[in-house]
């Protein structure tokens, strides 16, 4: 406020999903505002944003799949862009670099064990999850203790809440990766069994489209129940179908198919035989332009 008069520019840059909502450095940002100091937010890259960023690191422009793998897991973040440029350069599904996992876990080990605890169970749900379906999954949770550990999470800007819709979303899909990575095999299986036991009630009461059962089918396979994950996808694809959503009704038809060996009693589960499941697979994809596939799926 004294250099106003001055030939002087002072810039000061900081992370804003970094910094906590009752750090000192926000009060002072608000303040310095207030003064006069103007504010210039950064906004994520753009998806052509991060393929040109990404043709610069790596000295000639990318596969489409390659940019396509950075900009879903960067979420445009450039110093994401960066350490995963060169890991995913040869294979884009390869896991994040130890040195980035690191950094972006960091924070969680900071945080209380059920707030931890809470935040894994968030990330089995995906990237964004509703408070009532993770109220359900963690029912022995008292309310108040949910709500104390989900305001950690977002107050250390790990999550963040949308009042209105009821969801919770974690800030960066790395993030989200990580937290995942840090589940414990068992109890993995058992949060995926929860999650799918709580959808499944939800399915009976509302009904659902074909994105509801085949998230309920997603859980079902993590939790190893193939049957009721064979069930789920078949009515997946379904009620894609029903919709004229052909390319879905493909892609979960054939999940069905890769399914049926693995469930004990699949034309139960399917409510068919598994030729007919294969027609229905191979009529999908012939509808939704994979004739090639179709074709294969005949024979």
């Amino acid at each position: 406020s004294n250099t106003r008069n001055l030939p002087v520019l002072l810039v000061a840059t900081y992370r804003r999903d970094d910094v906590p909502r009752r750090h000192p450095l926000r009060t002072l940002a608000a303040e310095l505002t207030r003064r006069g100091a103007v504010a210039i937010p950064l906004d994520r890259l753009g998806p052509g944003e991060v393929a040109e960023l990404l043709g610069a690191l790596l000295a000639s422009p990318p596969p489409p799949e390659v940019i396509a793998s950075v900009v879903e897991r960067s979420d445009g973040n450039p110093l994401f862009v960066e350490e995963l440029a060169a890991a995913l350069a040869e294979d884009p599904g390869a896991p994040m670099p130890p040195q980035l996992r690191d950094a972006v876990i960091g924070r969680v080990e900071h945080m209380p064990d059920e707030a931890a605890a809470v935040l894994r169970a968030c990330a089995v749900g995906g990237r964004q999850v509703e408070h009532d379906l993770l109220a359900a999954v963690l029912d022995p949770l008292a309310p108040l203790d949910l709500d104390q550990a989900l305001r950690a999470s977002v107050e250390h800007g790990l999550l963040v809440a949308d009042q209105r819709t009821g969801t919770y979303r974690f800030r960066h899909a790395l993030l989200h990766e990580a937290v995942l990575d840090e589940i414990l095999p068992g109890e993995l299986v058992r949060l995926h069994g929860a999650y799918a036991s709580a959808l499944a009630e939800r399915q009976a009461d509302r009904g659902a489209g074909d994105e509801g059962w085949a998230r309920l089918a997603h859980h079902w396979a993590a939790a190893a129940d193939y049957d009721a994950a064979l069930g789920a996808a078949v009515r997946a694809g379904r009620a894609a179908e029903a919709a004229v959503a052909m390319p879905e009704a493909h892609r979960y038809l054939e999940w069905s198919v890769r399914l049926w060996d693995r469930a004990a009693d699949p034309e139960a589960a399917a409510t068919c035989d598994r030729g007919t499941l294969l027609a229905q697979a191979a009529d999908a994809a012939s509808r939704g332009g994979a004739v090639v596939r179709a074709l294969t799926l005949v024979d």
